[in-house]
């Protein structure tokens, strides 16, 4: 399932009064540099924007990403908060994922096409209980989350930062280019091994690396 792009619309204004539209226009940036609304090469952001726009990547920015997940590339390292709480020290827990072979689940609750694909995931996670999942939601509010993977018993180590499709791990991994379930199998030494939208495909992917190779293990 993938976002909707909404196109923009051009306005024009009539008649032609090109010194008071420069300084109509001048005094409007004076006004947004000063509120600390406008980036460096001038695009105005919201307010919301304003305080996490690195997190914020245009398309353009998503299709790069998307050319560097290529297999045999380092995948991006997923840190974001957990969705139940964890005892203990939570980022080493994460470490301790990123040394063994793992996969990458984006997913959400409201999702058709990932409800369709939930019995076929957990019984992947039950055929392999060695490989440890990570599972990022895409749901706004963290309760559906929650709810959904008690009610399917979806396994794994839930992670959750409310920003849908514009989590910082959704734009390294340029999850809205491919719409959810996407997922990724990452093998011990932090490398792609393959990324998809099928478990079938998963599936395959998990029994050839674990009967051609090593990659599926822990990393010393």
């Amino acid at each position: 399932m993938r976002p909707r792009w909404k196109a923009m619309k051009r306005t024009t204004c009539p008649g032609r009064r090109p010194i008071c539209l420069v300084a109509a226009m001048a005094g409007l940036m004076l006004a947004m540099l000063a509120l600390g609304l406008c980036t460096s090469n001038g695009r105005v952001l919201t307010h919301e924007q304003a305080s996490d726009h690195h997190t914020r990547a245009p398309k353009e920015e998503w299709e790069l990403s998307d050319r560097r997940l290529t297999p045999g590339s380092y995948a991006p390292l997923v840190r974001l908060p957990f969705l139940f709480a964890k005892d203990g020290d939570t980022t080493h827990l994460l470490d301790s994922i990123n040394r063994h072979a793992h996969v990458i689940l984006f997913w959400a609750s409201w999702c058709t096409d990932c409800r369709e694909e939930t019995h076929a995931l957990v019984a992947l996670q039950k055929e392999f209980p060695q490989l440890p999942w990570l599972t990022v939601s895409l749901d706004n509010e963290a309760s559906k989350a929650r709810q959904y993977i008690h009610a399917h018993a979806l396994g794994g180590i839930h992670l959750f930062d409310g920003r849908g499709w514009r989590g910082s791990a959704c734009n390294d991994y340029a999850v809205a280019l491919h719409g959810i379930p996407f997922m990724a199998l990452i093998d011990r030494y932090g490398k792609l091994y393959w990324t998809g939208q099928q478990t079938d495909s998963l599936h395959l992917a998990i029994l050839r690396a674990t009967t051609t190779s090593s990659a599926c293990g822990t990393k010393k």
